[in-house]
């Protein structure tokens, strides 16, 4: 646990790094193979988070994928309804919350194993002392 809140606290702040990088592979793998499978987790994040792009919607080149649109229809969706926000400094807000929760009760978990090892050594010595005496 102790490992787990100090890699929680440490690298929380690099995942807004790893998150553009690859939030940007995949824009551009969309934009360049059709790929359908980045297609879908691309359109299903920015419908989710209401986003759209890394940073923002014009970092697409050539076409903007349905899931910039919301809930709209491609075809009624244009450049004044898709989303404006990028996903990275929404998903990445969302992680740095979750995991700085996640390395606080882990931090509060090692405390609480630490204090249940101290009182049953002291409970196991008091055990030990009366049976002494009987």
């Amino acid at each position: 646990q102790i490992v787990t809140a100090i890699v929680g606290f440490t690298y929380r702040r690099d995942i807004q790094v790893y998150l553009e990088k690859g939030i940007k592979e995949a824009m551009n793998s969309y934009e360049q193979t059709n790929n359908t499978h980045y297609a879908n987790v691309l359109n299903h994040a920015q419908r989710l988070f209401e986003c759209c792009g890394a940073n923002n919607a014009s970092e697409y080149k050539s076409k903007i994928p349905s899931g910039c649109c919301g809930e709209k229809e491609p075809a009624t969706c244009d450049a004044k309804n898709i989303y404006q926000r990028g996903c990275v400094s929404l998903v990445a807000k969302l992680f740095d919350d979750k995991i700085t929760l996640l390395a606080a009760a882990a931090l509060i978990t090692c405390v609480i194993e630490v204090l249940a090892i101290i009182l049953s050594c002291c409970m196991a010595k008091r055990v030990q002392e009366a049976y002494e005496k009987v």
